[in-house]
């Protein structure tokens, strides 16, 4: 992307990444991820301590507890997006059955895991039983941006 000095770092050995790292630390009073977003405050010492290579506490524990929480995060995730996909594949199939036992696992799901609550609006169910009902040259023009469908849709005749 034209970052000299970018790429001169991300090719350097891990030592002298960690120097840079340090003194951007120190600069800024702030410690950033690879994107360049702030992560957390940091102290003077602690910008000395990642100059040797050791992550500050600081943002060792603020890690720590993203990571936790990021992994709470994906399991409700997909443990909705399979439920949903479920109840709307037992409506599509029309499987009264099926679509009983997405409910009862959402009901279970949710009296398991008070804290991670699933909710599945009938808008969800709505989209994903038309998506199972549309053609995957229909799901491809509509998945592109639209400025790019008009393209995508001559490139699939």
């Amino acid at each position: 992307k034209g970052d000299l000095f970018g790429a001169a770092r991300a090719g350097a050995p891990v030592a002298v990444q960690n120097i840079l790292k340090g003194g951007q630390m120190l600069d800024r009073g702030y410690a950033m991820d690879a994107r360049g977003k702030k992560i957390a405050p940091v102290t003077p010492a602690e910008s000395v301590f990642k100059m040797f290579g050791l992550q500050p506490a600081g943002v060792a524990r603020e890690s720590q507890k993203m990571g936790l929480l990021y992994q709470d995060v994906a399991i409700q995730r997909r443990t909705e997006d399979e439920i949903a996909e479920k109840w709307a594949r037992a409506v599509v199939d029309k499987d009264r059955e099926g679509v009983r036992d997405a409910m009862k696992r959402l009901h279970d799901w949710n009296r398991d895991n008070p804290e991670l609550r699933i909710r599945i609006s009938g808008q969800q169910i709505r989209q994903r039983v038309r998506d199972l009902n549309t053609t995957r040259v229909d799901r491809a023009v509509r998945s592109a941006p639209p400025e790019l469908r008009s393209m995508v849709r001559e490139g699939l005749r």
